[in-house]
C-alpha cells in the first residue's frame, strides 16, 4: 500500500516539473469545479444513497487534487521543516501522531458539521485532505524500512522508552518521599 502511494507521490512530483504552471491550473480547475458542485450537490439534492454516493466521489476528487496542490506547492516551501518534523519522531511515534489528529478531526467533523450542511462534501474534502497529509507524514523513510524489515527497534523508540522509564521510576520516588512526610 504505502510503495503505490509513494508511487503516486513521484507520479504528482513529476507532473508538477514537467510543467508547473499548466498543473496548478490544472489543479486549482479541479478544486473550483469540484467545489462548485459538491456545493450545487449539497444544496439541491437530498440526502439518499445515489447522492451519498456522488458526494463520496467528489470528495475524492477534490480532496486529492487539494492534497495534490498543497503537496507540490507546499514543499517549496515547507520542505526543510517538513523533513526535520519527520526525523525527529520515529514511525511509530508518527503513527501515533496522525492518530490524534484524525480522531480529534473526525471527531469535530462529526460533532459540528451536519449531513444536511450546505458545506457537507467540502469539509470532507478537506477531511480526506488531511488524511492523505497524515499518510504523507508517516511513510517510513528508507532507513526505517530496512530497520523494520530486520525487526529492530528505531533508537528513538528506545530513546523514548528509557526517558517514560526515568519519569516513572522519579515519580515512584517522590511518591514514595510524600508518603514518608506525611508519617512524619
Amino acid at each position: 500500500m504505502m510503495d503505490e502511494f509513494r508511487k503516486f507521490l513521484i507520479f504528482i512530483k513529476r507532473k508538477f516539473h514537467e510543467n508547473k504552471n499548466k498543473f496548478n491550473f490544472q489543479l486549482l480547475s479541479i478544486i473550483l469545479s469540484s467545489l462548485i458542485v459538491s456545493l450545487i450537490v449539497d444544496i439541491m439534492l437530498d440526502s439518499n444513497n445515489i447522492t451519498n454516493t456522488i458526494r463520496a466521489i467528489l470528495v475524492i476528487i477534490e480532496g486529492s487534487s487539494l492534497f495534490s496542490f498543497l503537496y507540490v506547492n507546499g514543499d517549496k516551501i515547507f520542505r526543510e521543516g517538513f523533513e526535520e518534523f519527520r526525523k525527529d519522531y520515529s514511525y511509530t511515534q508518527r503513527i501515533n501522531i496522525s492518530i490524534i489528529v484524525m480522531v480529534v478531526s473526525s471527531v469535530l467533523f462529526t460533532l459540528f458539521i451536519g449531513n444536511k450542511s450546505p458545506l457537507y462534501t467540502n469539509l470532507a474534502s478537506i477531511l480526506f485532505t488531511t488524511l492523505l497529509l497524515m499518510i504523507t507524514f508517516i511513510r517510513p523513510t528508507k532507513e526505517e524500512y530496512i530497520i523494520r524489515s530486520y525487526g529492530l527497534k528505531d533508537r528513538r523508540d528506545i530513546a523514548h522508552d528509557r526517558e517514560i522509564e526515568a519519569r516513572d521510576k522519579e515519580f515512584k520516588e517522590f511518591k514514595k518521599k510524600k508518603e514518608e512526610n506525611k508519617k512524619d
